[in-house]
């Protein structure tokens, strides 16, 4: 399997252009500072004219949400790590 074909890989498309996405999201995950949160009203910082939500724990365009299909799990995010940090 190439890194192209992880999952981790593909699921970099939702941290950006994702406020929805969170919005609908019950758990959410930041692969920058490994961090799982369940509220998505903690985030109240966004870039890309209030599309793409930052971090509010490291204020990094990182966040995943489980709206996004993957799984919200440590294990999947340190994957994310790896490949994008």
């Amino acid at each position: 399997m190439t890194i192209q074909d992880r999952p981790e890989y593909t699921a970099h498309r939702h941290c950006i252009y994702n406020r929805a996405e969170l919005e609908r999201s019950r758990d959410i995950g930041c692969f920058s500072c490994m961090k799982i949160f369940h509220n998505a009203q903690l985030i109240n910082e966004y870039c890309d004219g209030g599309e793409t939500a930052l971090c509010p724990c490291c204020s990094k365009d990182s966040l995943i949400g489980d709206a996004s299909g993957y799984p919200i799990t440590m294990t999947f995010l340190h994957g994310m790590h790896e490949i994008w940090c």
